[in-house]
């Protein structure tokens, strides 16, 4: 059963869903001014990166001393760490005759398109030494992360046999001069819907969890236009049915946006509730299951909180920051501009409480709750008779 404070109506809607357009384009790591290697390692070297949502690989490079061309033979790989194997598709060679395009130090070759799923990876150069140095620190690198599509890590490794396989070793932390790639975001998946209305904090199946924590998790979002939220969603580690009760809640926020209320980033009211048990999962969507709410909720602009609780052994949620980054194949949809996603995420000891604490980031950092909504296409003006929406639209509420 659902607990709701707010409005139970029939107004006219209509559904816009938009997701913000990637970042496309990105070049991992790069060396944009020409610069001396500082190394003659014949070995593999790898950096560690993190697959957030499914990224195309369009290119691979590889560090250039001074940017004078390849005099060897230098290859670069990107390798699944998981498996400890090559990448199928992504790796290239650079010599003399087929060095690619320079800019600085940074040596480019297109390649056919390999798509990376969600996971943990390693772009590798192997082949390097006299005259072709890497470069060991690589304090100048540039890096782009694609606007979070990946998360570059200061993970390195190396392998000294000069044989070119998986780079197994750990390194210290930094970057090398050394291999790198290029990839561009495949267009979305399209909004996800429950009920013909739009999931904002979306999870792509499939999808795993890997947190146990059993508190209070809570994510940020701002109304900037007045929206119905009929489905409250929780996130299904492995989309194989609830093994824990969940419990899934919006707040009202106080961020200060009020005249003459200090903003305290507290949860002042608990508008909706709703649990998700072994019994009565809810409908799956993606990755997350879904339950309407008993009345719908109308939210004015202002600021809210989603959050679940309840998460723990055998029903485990997901953490983008968790262990130094979890991959997590979801996306945030704003409706075409209603919603604005903000803050770092928050968490709360106490399952069922407004989680007070700010975590890490971004905003989207778990799978954990969702929820459905539509645009409310007809907002009564303040001071509008309640007798007057009874007669309109049947409502039987109204909280502004």
């Amino acid at each position: 059963m659902s607990r709701v404070t707010g409005i139970c109506c029939a107004f006219t809607v209509f559904v816009m869903a938009m997701t913000a357009s990637p970042s496309r384009g990105a070049v991992a790591y790069s060396w944009p001014v020409a610069e001396a290697g500082a190394q003659a390692f014949s070995g593999s070297i790898g950096m560690d990166f993190v697959v957030n949502t499914p990224i195309d690989v369009t290119s691979l490079g590889v560090f250039d001393h001074l940017g004078d061309g390849i005099a060897g033979t230098l290859t670069t790989t990107i390798w699944d760490i998981t498996t400890g194997l090559a990448v199928p598709g992504a790796s290239t060679t650079f010599t003399a005759g087929d060095s690619g395009a320079l800019t600085g130090s940074t040596r480019m070759k297109s390649i056919p398109t390999v798509t990376l799923a969600p996971g943990n990876y390693s772009v590798a150069s192997s082949g390097h030494g006299n005259p072709d140095f890497d470069l060991n620190p690589a304090i100048s690198t540039v890096t782009d992360d694609g606007g979070g599509a990946i998360t570059i890590t200061t993970g390195r490794r190396f392998r000294a046999d000069g044989s070119g396989n998986f780079p197994a070793t750990i390194d210290a932390n930094g970057f090398y001069g050394g291999g790198t790639f290029e990839f561009d975001l495949p267009a979305p998946p399209p909004p996800a819907e429950f009920d013909g209305a739009t999931v904002a904090y979306q999870v792509n199946a499939p999808q795993a969890g890997i947190q146990d924590f059993g508190g209070a998790l809570g994510m940020d979002f701002v109304v900037t236009e007045p929206i119905v939220v009929s489905s409250l969603g929780a996130f299904d580690a492995d989309q194989n049915g609830m093994a824990r009760d969940i419990t899934v809640q919006i707040w009202e926020r106080n961020d200060g946006g009020t005249p003459g209320i200090p903003g305290d980033d507290t949860g002042g009211v608990l508008l909706a509730s709703e649990v998700f048990t072994s019994n009565d999962p809810g409908t799956l969507v993606g990755g997350s299951r879904f339950k309407s709410l008993d009345s719908d909720l109308v939210l004015g602009p202002g600021a809210y909180t989603v959050s679940a609780s309840g998460y723990g052994l055998g029903e485990l949620l997901a953490n983008a920051g968790f262990g130094g980054g979890f991959p997590i194949d979801r996306q945030l949809n704003d409706g075409g501009g209603l919603l604005e996603f903000v803050g770092t995420s928050r968490f709360g000891v106490a399952a069922g409480n407004f989680p007070g604490s700010p975590d890490g980031g971004p905003a989207d950092r778990y799978a954990a709750g969702t929820f459905g909504f539509r645009p409310a296409s007809v907002i009564p003006e303040p001071g509008v008779s309640i007798l007057m929406l009874l007669g309109m639209a049947g409502f039987v509420g109204w909280r502004r």
